[in-house]
């Protein structure tokens, strides 16, 4: 660098001519460093601290502002005194590399400082502003090699470094293109000062050519040599050169060309440049204007960055900037292009961008690409006054699936459904993948809200037939929740929020898999977030509370035991059922830590009971499927029953039939294990589910319990009331005690007593009462000394 520097100082003439080239330049090349750093922090600011972007703006424009008054003072100075200034040029000439020092110092910086980790697009855009400002640094600074090394050094080592710092698959591999692009660019650069040092050169040899026509000869001479030196440096370039008239004919290309393009010189000389590398708009697809032509028709430097057709149709994709060639009278002669090949830079980031808008899996859209094209959908809808209809749907039994076929189980199915989703719809409409189970298709153009139900059953019915996957039949089954632009909502973060709101709404109703949205389902989605809200609060309060209901027996009256209730005081005032709760425990996982707490009170409990001199007494606790199917029911039970010194025989574990629909194997085990112990086990809420018969023999259970939906037939004469003595006639076919939960009057508790029903519970003997009320109506019963108990009215115990 200072090798070049002290060649140039050689001819006082030329050097003062180099400042004066950096000076002419300065003042555009101030503007677009201040538009550019502020468009730079103005596009970061999303993902850049404010304080760090106005720091940084107010640096780079402080030192602006600097360079600016120092430019106004050489040419002010240059205006007033030209001989002033061609004596103290070397001080203008330091102060001018100080400068550029200093701006490439705060471009660095961008660089490290405003490089975010979490944003792909904020981190290309912060490469393309560096690579853009170095790039222009070549034109701009390429009088000076010291200006344009202090200025683009700190820039571009700073970009490779932190690029090398994210080290992501693909920074790392950018860093070091970023290191070759600072080469290529200084070979570039290198290339302009000759060119330029060398037109200062032949410039003032030709004045002298103009004052001494006796020394034309050796002018001519030293003419020559800077043209082959200007050959030499074209044939070195590792960028393609090509040289035409002011016509657009091609008068050179040099050897880098030539390797781009396929064609000699020898073999498009004297040929228009667009007709022998036509040009193809990337965006378009369709023929467009070279940068040649374009510069030669409006006498300025013009950049494209297109599709060439190359020599045999071979299409590569081109970076061209072209320079206007013009004589001292400022006629254009011709022009200068240098190419690049950015055919694999290209491709590369059409494969990132790709990458950034699809699904990894199913090369679906994703939640990015989705958002865009329902924001297009609907700007669409608008024009032509059409519906533009969300199903936002989820596949109910895909975790059930993952987790017993495995992963690779899952993918396959994943992918079995985009493809079936893919072949429903039309190919105007959009299929995207928007996380692990959920897809969203996007239907355009509709014109009633029946259409989209058409489509929407026909998905369910597609993905409702069985694959098969690791030789297995699988079926998919799906919930769909519809939202209707313009009804239920104006923008695409409305309409995918409303449609995942109707979505799950679908999963809770479980009888049907499409709904459309309305918005009692948000009011019911915000209640519902509310409540959970305040039961996590009550559990972490520990603010339960167990509540006991007495179990009759219908022949002799007495109390023959009793099922602990759980309840939650959400206020002093507001008592929560666990109808209201227990699924959300089952969702948050507390289940597990609520039902601990329910054995050891329960069982603590009957203990004392039993110790009281009701030796009879059976305590019932009802147990969820998570806890049965968790690994240590066993040892917990086990446990309560050794601390407490409940007898195993006391203790009644009561079961509903949903656990044979997760996992009736290891539910089986679970319950022989428990059996083992030597507890009584329940069946809880019998014949609600589809199940039960087929798993009744396998079960080691003692009691059965008639759900209340069948005890509530026995006063409607309805045809669902021959269940019961069906019920009852199995259960002591297979000597199972039988029960019949939610007795509420005479008449069903007689008719439960005339089928052959051993026992009943409900509010026609007394409603859930609290330890100390149940400890009163125990006392009661045990003072009556062997009388024949009679039934209580429900009133009296309300």
């Amino acid at each position: 660098m200072q090798r070049n520097d002290s060649h140039l100082k050689q001819n006082s003439q030329v050097f003062r001519e180099q400042v004066a080239y950096l000076y002419r330049y300065a003042p555009l090349s101030l503007l677009f460093t201040v538009v550019n750093g502020f468009i730079l922090a103005y596009v970061q600011r999303s993902v850049i601290s404010h304080n760090v972007l106005t720091i940084w703006f107010l640096s780079l424009f402080l030192i602006t502002i600097i360079r600016a008054v120092l430019v106004f003072s050489y040419r002010r100075a240059k205006s007033v005194s030209p001989t002033a200034v061609r004596q103290s040029i070397t001080f203008w000439y330091i102060t001018y590399i100080i400068g550029a020092l200093a701006a490439g110092l705060v471009w660095a910086s961008s660089a490290l400082y405003l490089f975010p980790e979490q944003s792909l697009e904020h981190q290309m855009f912060v490469v393309f502003v560096l690579a853009g400002m170095s790039a222009a640094a070549v034109s701009v600074l390429a009088a000076s090699m010291s200006a344009y090394f202090v200025f683009t050094l700190p820039v571009l080592i700073a970009l490779a470094i932190k690029l090398f710092i994210v080290n992501t698959s693909f920074s790392i591999p950018m860093s070091l293109m970023t290191l070759f692009y600072l080469s290529v660019l200084s070979v570039s650069a290198k290339g302009m000062h000759r060119i330029i040092a060398s037109s200062l050169m032949l410039r003032f040899d030709n004045r002298e050519l103009m004052n001494e026509i006796f020394e034309r000869q050796v002018a001519e001479d030293e003419l020559f040599q800077q043209k082959e030196r200007l050959q030499i440096t074209f044939s070195a370039m590792a960028e393609g050169i090509i040289t035409t008239s002011n016509d657009g004919s091609i008068e050179y290309l040099n050897p880098a060309a030539e390797r781009m393009t396929g064609w000699t010189l020898s073999e498009v000389i004297d040929t228009n440049v667009e007709q022998v590398f036509p040009h193809i708009d990337k965006t378009t697809e369709v023929y467009s204007s070279s940068a040649i032509i374009a510069c030669l028709q409006s006498s300025n430097q013009s950049k494209t960055n297109n599709v060439w057709l190359i020599k045999d149709g071979v299409k590569k994709v081109i970076e061209e900037v072209a320079t206007p060639i013009k004589d001292r009278t400022g006629n254009i002669t011709g022009a200068v292009a240098i190419i690049r090949d950015i055919t694999q830079a290209s491709k590369l980031s059409r494969q990132l961008a790709y990458k950034a808008s699809h699904d990894n899996l199913t090369g679906l859209p994703n939640r990015t690409l989705l958002s865009d094209r329902l924001e297009h959908a609907i700007n669409k809808a608008i024009r032509s006054n059409n519906l533009v209809v969300v199903l936002y749907m989820d596949l109910d039994n895909f975790k059930q699936i993952n987790d017993s076929l495995g992963h690779a189980a899952g993918d396959h199915l994943l992918k079995s459904v985009a493809q079936r989703l893919c072949a429903t719809i039309r190919s105007e409409d959009t299929v995207a993948r928007i996380g692990g189970d959920e897809f969203v298709v996007i239907l355009e153009g509709l014109s009633t809200q029946d259409q989209a139900a058409v489509v929407a059953e026909k998905i369910v019915e597609n993905l409702a037939t069985p694959i098969s996957i690791e030789n297995q039949e699988v079926s998919s089954r799906v919930s769909i929740g519809i939202t209707v632009f313009p009804h239920d909502g104006n923008d695409a973060e409305t309409l995918l929020k409303n449609a995942d709101t109707a979505m799950y709404r679908t999963k809770e109703l479980a009888d049907t898999s499409i709904q459309f949205y309305t918005q009692e389902m948000s009011v019911y989605i915000d209640n519902k977030l509310k409540l959970e809200k305040q039961v996590q609060k009550a559990i972490d309060q520990k603010q339960l509370e167990l509540y006991y209901q007495p179990r009759i027996s219908i022949d002799t009256g007495a109390i023959t035991g009793i099922e602990a209730l759980v309840r939650l005081h959400a206020s002093p005032d507001k008592l929560i059922l666990p109808s209201e709760f227990i699924h959300i425990a089952e969702e948050t996982g507390s289940i597990i830590n609520i039902g601990k707490w329910v054995l050891q009170t329960a069982c603590k409990q009957a203990q004392s009971w039993i110790q009281a001199g009701h030796h009879d007494l059976q305590i019932s606790v009802n147990l969820s499927v998570r806890q049965i199917l968790s690994q240590s029911l066993v040892d917990l039970i086990s446990s309560v029953l050794k601390d407490t010194g409940l007898d195993a025989q006391r203790l009644e574990l009561e079961i509903t039939e949903n656990v044979f629909l997760k996992d009736a194997e290891q539910a089986i085990s679970v319950l022989k294990d428990l059996k083992a112990l030597g507890v009584k086990l329940a069946i809880d809420d019998f014949g609600s589910v589809y199940s039960s018969l087929s798993y009744i023999n396998r079960f080691p259970v003692d009691i059965i319990k008639i759900d209340k939906s069948f005890v509530d037939t026995i006063t409607s004469e309805s045809a669902d009331m021959a269940v019961i003595p069906a019920i009852i006639a199995m259960g002591h076919g297979l000597h199972l005690e039988v029960i019949a939960e939610g007795v509420e009057n005479k008449t069903q508790r007689l008719y439960l007593e005339n089928i052959g029903c051993d026992s009943y519970q409900g509010y026609y003997f007394c409603k859930p009462l609290s330890a100390r009320a149940m400890s009163t109506l125990l006392e009661d019963n045990l003072q009556r000394d062997h009388e024949q108990p009679q039934v209580q009215e429900k009133q009296a115990y309300e």
